[in-house]
């Protein structure tokens, strides 16, 4: 008696970005396009499925195209979804540009959604301060 067909569930809503992270398991290769097209979602999918090299060219790429206008939902994003390469970028991000930040739309997202994520913003903004303020006295 054979074992019938076997079912793998994925958890993956979009048929293209099944696609696209399927060929990237085949050849290893990932479009800049596909990368704009799908960045967060394939990041999250990239972890669940554990394919960590295709996560971190995930993360490098959004952190690459981190600006101010985006900077509040992606790290938002990269904290509630556990991202500590993306999340770490857009907290020294957020920090070196919190002016424009804090002026953008999401910002204000931001502070309803997760006031944790104002205080850890807060400390690492401190922090760096700190740090620059003892680098330059040495």
């Amino acid at each position: 008696a054979g074992l019938g067909p076997l079912a793998v569930s994925v958890p993956c809503s979009s048929p293209p970005l099944l696609l696209v992270v399927l060929s990237y398991i085949y050849t290893e290769r990932i479009s800049e396009a596909s990368l704009s097209l799908h960045g967060r979602a394939m990041l999250s999918l990239a972890s669940s499925l554990s394919l960590v090299r295709l996560a971190r060219i995930c993360e490098s790429y959004l952190l690459s195209k981190l600006d101010v206008r985006n900077a509040a939902s992606l790290l938002i994003f990269s904290h509630e979804s556990g991202h500590s390469m993306l999340k770490e970028g857009c907290l020294q991000f957020v920090s070196s540009n919190s002016d424009e930040v804090m002026e953008s739309r999401e910002w204000s997202s931001l502070v309803d959604r997760a006031p944790d994520l104002v205080a850890e913003l807060f400390a690492s903004a401190t922090g760096a301060r700190k740090r620059a303020r003892s680098n330059s006295l040495h």
